[in-house]
């Protein structure tokens, strides 16, 4: 997700594009947006695996 936005970011367009073409909400797009790659890298170990 984070590599998509950050992809369609490069090519020049906006957050409520990104997020339609993507079909996820703009919530999710700006909190991605201005997210350095090692904060995501962190943001992912703080997240405890789930079983199922």
């Amino acid at each position: 997700m984070y590599s998509e936005i950050h992809q369609l970011k490069q090519l020049g367009l906006k957050k409520s594009q990104v997020s339609r073409q993507l079909g996820i909400n703009i919530k999710t797009v700006s909190k991605y947006w201005g997210m350095e790659a090692d904060a995501f890298a962190e943001l992912g170990k703080a997240v405890p695996a789930t079983k199922s």
